[in-house]
């Protein structure tokens, strides 16, 4: 019995090893197409920010330009104010 557990173990040894090169030659061709894929995704994440930096830019100036003609009006503001955090949530 003790003469078949040597050849048994070293078959199985080498045959993990074939499968575990096979498995990271797989692995590696996967590489490339992840790449690319990260690369399109980063291009999305910075087309976003950019948009987002617009849009935020955009929103302060409306929330200046809001402060200063309805600090003008008081009636008017009081208003706004009150539907604004009271009827929009």
């Amino acid at each position: 019995m003790k003469k078949y557990i040597s050849p048994i173990l070293s078959i199985a040894t080498i045959s993990l090893l074939f499968y575990t090169l096979f498995d990271l030659k797989e692995q590696v061709k996967q590489i490339e197409p992840l790449k690319k894929e990260i690369k399109s995704l980063e291009n999305v994440k910075d087309s976003l920010h950019d948009e987002m930096f617009l849009i935020q830019t955009e929103l302060m100036r409306h929330e200046i330009t809001r402060e200063e003609v309805l600090s003008k009006y008081k009636n008017i503001y009081n208003e706004y104010n009150t539907y604004l955090y009271t009827q929009t949530e």
